[in-house]
């Protein structure tokens, strides 16, 4: 329950922020190796360099179902009580959605099931007059998840002939493009020569990038230690390696018998100390699953645990959610289960919990699917909410921080159970915009501006709060 240091780790000094603090980290870094079992790292701890050079990259990428960072967070503001519904009806049923914008309009790409996709430009003149637009390519290896290239026309990234589908790529800094390869390698760059790290990834390995230092976490170690099963498969991480801008690395291993339960780390700053830590959903048999945030220094910030083996806890991520807008992390525990979302707050060493809403569920069992998540300003008060489904995923709920905890205050009704993640996209001159399809089709939310919104519009407030 405290803040220590992780065995066969380097502790590196910290520093002040700033691009001159992130070079010296990236500069520090080095590769902690050791003796392991196959099992336990898919082959990938001995053999890391301590320095890679990334490959140049033609064009930066947009985005894709996520957040580069892990976390989920969405910029923008505005309010979702007041909001512009939009819905599209879509040819085939859907698996993602993808969300860009340009000055005058969003633009929504939605991969079906079996990889088709289709494009829809809604114009913020005239929500009403939205209209379809291609796509290219025209269509994914079915549930591989889209990222956008270009938003004007939509474009998304192909993936290489050796690339895991399952996982999409990200942009890293200087200039490269990291991509997990089919054997669990990653490679960090899409010309010939990139160098390619055996970290033995798995297959559906999410990577993040953090926005202010440009390091790169990979998932590694692949492991079947933990045969839970909940995120799409037997197999996750046991470690995290860590690609500095400079292209230095080093390896974050977890404590002997745990596993990253999970599709990838994200990347938070919890001291705000300019230093960012990872977090993620550590789970071991017997004691479950709890939230953990690992510093590249070797420091460890845990929260408590389910208390038993298969009990996951799904961790969304983290912003200024605080009702003074502290550094707070979002997460749901047992999802499958009831589902209780957590806000958890960096108090002496430890992550404690300091309120807790209970009936959402933003996972289904077995799903590579953990983007039922948006962190967003969506009640126009400058502040970042949670909105997540609620329990029977007919409907997405906006939960805030609350001086007596925390409260649902908007629903956004669904035409019916969620069957896709949950995208947004935010702009500096414009209202947040979330996006979301059912079977039926595809809904949008185009948030009234904060600063003007009035009325109940497409949501419903919710009274109360409860802690």
């Amino acid at each position: 329950m405290s803040r220590r240091a992780l065995r066969r780790v380097v502790p590196v000094p910290r520093r002040r922020a700033g691009v001159a603090r992130a070079l010296a980290l990236a500069a520090a870094l080095v590769v902690v190796v050791g003796a392991c079992g196959a099992s336990q790292d898919g082959g990938g701890r001995s053999d890391l360099p301590s320095r890679v050079d990334p490959a140049p990259l033609p064009q930066p990428l947009v985005g894709g179902t996520g957040s580069v960072d892990g976390a989920h967070r969405v910029p923008g503001a505005g309010d979702l009580g007041a909001a512009t519904v939009v819905d599209v009806p879509l040819e085939a049923p859907p698996a993602w959605v993808v969300a860009g914008a340009t000055e005058d309009a969003t633009w929504w790409l939605v991969a079906d099931v079996d990889g088709g996709l289709q494009g829809v430009r809604v114009p913020d003149a005239d929500p009403a007059a939205w209209v379809r637009v291609p796509v290219a390519p025209d269509a994914l290896p079915p549930g591989a998840p889209p990222v956008l290239e270009t938003v004007n026309p939509l474009r998304l990234v192909v993936p290489a002939a050796d690339a895991s589908p399952q996982s999409p790529p990200v942009e890293l800094l200087p200039q490269g493009r990291a991509a997990v390869l089919a054997d669990g390698s990653v490679r960090l760059g899409d010309g010939p020569g990139a160098p390619v790290l055996a970290v033995g990834a798995p297959p559906d390995a999410r990577l993040a990038v953090d926005p202010v230092t440009g390091a790169l976490a990979i998932p590694a170690g692949a492991t079947d230690a933990y045969p839970h099963g909940a995120v799409g498969d037997e197999l996750e991480a046991s470690a995290v390696v860590v690609v500095g801008v400079d292209g230095a690395v080093t390896r974050l291993d977890l404590d002997d018998g745990e596993v990253l339960e999970g599709l990838g780390p994200a990347w938070v700053d919890l001291a705000l100390d300019g230093e960012p830590e990872l977090l993620l959903a550590a789970s071991r048999a017997g004691t479950g699953t709890r939230v953990v945030a690992l510093g590249t220094d070797g420091s460890r910030w845990e929260g408590p645990p389910t208390g038993r083996s298969n009990r996951w806890i799904h961790v969304l991520g983290a912003s200024f959610l605080g009702p003074e807008r502290e550094v707070e992390i979002a997460a749901v525990r047992t999802p499958h289960l009831g589902g209780v979302v957590e806000w958890y707050r960096p108090v002496d060493g430890r992550l404690e919990v300091v309120a807790s809403l209970e009936g959402y569920r933003s996972h289904t069992f077995g799903s590579r699917n953990l983007d039922q998540v948006v962190l967003t300003d969506g009640t126009g008060d400058r502040r970042p909410d949670v909105i997540v489904p609620t329990l029977d995923q007919t409907a997405l709920a906006v939960l805030t921080r609350t001086p007596r905890g925390a409260a649902e205050v908007l629903r956004l009704e669904l035409p019916g159970p969620l069957a896709t993640n949950i995208a947004a996209v935010g702009r500096a001159e414009r209202p947040v915009a979330v996006g979301a399809a059912t079977a039926s089709g595809l809904r949008l939310w185009l948030a009234a501006p904060a600063a003007t919104a009035a009325g109940s519009g497409a949501g419903s407030a919710v009274p109360g709060d409860e802690g």
